[in-house]
């Protein structure tokens, strides 16, 4: 007495169409059981996985169940279903099946164990696995294209962007974590560490990158991330793709590429930050910040209406308590970074920046005021 299983699979690689999808493979499989009197006591599926590998929850499942003598008889449309690596598919029909008293029928190919060795099959699995190296180099080629013409093929957006909802290859800055992203790079061109940045906004509640693709609230920002952002030229408009590189379409392991062979494309989409911005964010441990020329208190960031440039500095004993403790002596951002790196900047009342190369030297007027 036969104990069925059928195994379905299909992936993006297949490109059978509705003749191959996993309704059709279940009627095949369900009507040739029916005419030949096998009784169906499992199904095992697994969609969306490739057959270069076997490492897939389904089949997981399947294995579990012929090893408890659940079932005896395994059926898959074609050889091809039960996958395309040639070593690992030979390893099942010719060694583990057999080994546990299963037969195993491709319905589509006209094997069936039960006949006795096919000389045929080897090859048949060579050339599933041929085909399944084919198409993954046409996808890793199409891809590359993609890539070149500065279209975005990231599962997800970058914090700070959501994908266009009418080209989702396009990125356009996303309201809610854009000005959140400008912030972090306005702090750190102002002098704020990494760990700084984190605790910030940390303290703010501020989800981090992870909990807010999540739908989640809880804020875990880190120094690292902070920093990785900071690094990330997505942020001045520019796309780097093509950063890691599977080691064979067989395998998941990903190594990184070096950065000669990325792909970058300038100007791909909408910036958040200005160049000017994002390199003095780079600069973010040198030793330089911005003082209030009258209190010595250390400046700080308040946003403006400004979409282009919308930081600017201001005394932080004048944010916190007002006129009773100093007066505004606002700047722009923009105006102060490119003397962030000769030492310690200071501004007065209007606006007028000086900064001193040596910071136990007392501040003189600069020549760029």
């Amino acid at each position: 007495m036969y104990q069925a299983a059928i195994y379905l699979r299909l992936s993006r690689d297949d490109g059978q169409g509705e003749s191959g999808s996993i309704s059709a493979q279940r009627r095949l499989l369900q009507t040739y059981c029916q005419a030949n009197g096998f009784p169906i006591v499992a199904e095992f599926v697994d969609d969306g996985w490739s057959g270069t590998s076997f490492e897939r929850p389904g089949f997981a499942a399947l294995l579990r169940a012929v090893e408890s003598g659940a079932v005896n008889l395994v059926l898959t449309k074609d050889l091809s279903r039960l996958g395309r690596n040639y070593l690992s598919a030979g390893q099942y029909t010719e060694l583990y099946f057999p080994a546990h008293n299963v037969r195993y029928i491709a319905v589509g190919d006209g094997y069936d164990s039960q006949r006795g060795e096919d000389d045929s099959v080897p090859f048949r699995h060579v050339v599933n696995e041929m085909y399944a190296r084919d198409a993954s180099r046409k996808i890793r080629s199409a891809l590359q294209v993609r890539m070149l013409d500065g279209l975005y093929i990231g599962s997800y957006a970058p914090y700070g962007y959501r994908k266009d909802p009418q080209n989702h290859n396009h990125l356009l800055p996303d309201p809610e974590t854009a000005p959140i992203v400008q912030e972090l790079f306005a702090l750190a061109a102002a002098g704020r560490s990494g760990s700084e940045i984190a605790g910030l906004f940390n303290n703010r509640r501020i989800p981090s990158p992870l909990a807010h693709r999540q739908g989640r609230t809880e804020s875990a920002w880190r120094s690292a991330g902070v920093c990785r952002m900071l690094e990330n030229s997505v942020y001045k408009g520019d796309l780097a793709q093509g950063k890691n590189r599977k080691v064979s379409f067989r395998s998941k392991v990903v190594r990184a590429q070096p950065k000669p062979l990325w792909i970058v494309v300038k100007q791909a989409h909408e910036p958040l930050v200005t160049p000017a911005l994002f390199e003095q964010a780079q600069r973010r441990s040198a030793p330089c910040a911005v003082y209030c020329a009258d209190c010595g208190s250390r400046m700080t960031l308040v946003r403006t209406r400004r979409k282009q440039d919308p930081y600017d500095l201001v005394c932080a004993r004048y944010h916190a308590h007002g006129r009773a403790a100093c007066s505004r002596h606002g700047v722009r951002l923009s105006a102060v970074l490119p003397y962030l790196g000769c030492g310690k900047v200071s501004v007065g009342q209007n606006g007028e920046i000086a900064c001193r190369p040596d910071a136990t030297q007392p501040d003189f007027p600069a020549s760029h005021g």
